[in-house]
């Protein structure tokens, strides 16, 4: 019985080890060499296995490039409960890539995800109630799979939220939300809630802060607020300041 336990347990060590290696094969963009690693795996029924065969057939490379496959064997991994796996089932499924478009479905999936807190799948879902796609519309649901994406620390979740707020004139909880996507480096909650600290709304007027929320959603390529700190340095009369960002609107 040691025997049997030993030898098993070294043909898992192995095993953990060749997946290992074929998802950081993935990783550095080796798919050859991860698709060779990784199928013997995947054949054998490991769910990890099969999600990045998926992958590889569904973004890889052009010379892998097979919806129907990805979804083939993004559904196995799936079914045995792999949430990544899951979400992709909802997105191909959204999309009518590699399988008909069904929308109900997907968000089957999609839920079955989220149970896991697979981030992408909450955001997901909070875009799908907020604008009804396949389902009625329901604020309510569409805040709540953001409020639980954003605890994930998805930051566009907390963007998607503030502008819920903002668009209510509810500044304060526009605030409170843009500023949790904000620290959590979201360009576009950046902008907004520079915009609430220049203007006073729903938090102190605070200009010192409204130019450091500009600047640094400016630096990550956000255009409006490129513009906005433009205004800011014309002001203060910056002029080589000036010329800099100028050319990074360019």
């Amino acid at each position: 019985m040691k025997i049997l336990i030993t030898f098993l347990s070294i043909f898992l060590f192995l095993q953990s080890n060749e997946l290992e290696e074929g998802i950081k094969l993935f990783e550095e963009k080796k798919f050859e060499k991860a698709f060779e690693k990784l199928l013997p795996l995947a054949k054998k029924g490991d769910f990890k296995a099969e999600f990045y065969i998926g992958l590889i057939y569904d973004m890889g490379s052009i010379k892998f490039m097979d919806k129907e496959k990805a979804v083939q064997w993004y559904l196995k991994s799936a079914k045995k409960g792999f949430a990544r796996a899951q979400y992709d089932m909802g997105v191909m499924l959204s999309k009518g890539e590699g399988i008909k478009k069904d929308l109900k479905e997907a968000i089957k999936w999609y839920l079955l995800a989220a149970k896991q807190k697979n981030p992408q799948a909450l955001f997901n879902l909070g875009v799908i109630y907020q604008k009804g796609y396949g389902t009625d519309k329901n604020l309510t649901l569409a805040k709540k799979f953001y409020k639980e994406a954003l605890e994930e620390n998805l930051s566009k979740a907390g963007y998607n939220l503030g502008t819920i707020y903002y668009k209510k004139d509810n500044f304060k909880r526009a605030f409170f939300y843009f500023k949790k996507a904000s620290e959590l480096g979201n360009k576009k909650a950046m902008f907004f809630l520079a915009w609430l600290y220049e203007n006073g709304f729903g938090v102190k007027r605070d200009f010192e802060k409204a130019k450091y929320w500009y600047k640094l959603s400016a630096t990550k390529g956000e255009k409006r607020a490129i513009l906005k700190y433009i205004e800011i340095l014309k002001s203060e009369n910056k002029t080589s300041q000036i010329k800099f960002w100028e050319k990074v609107l360019k």
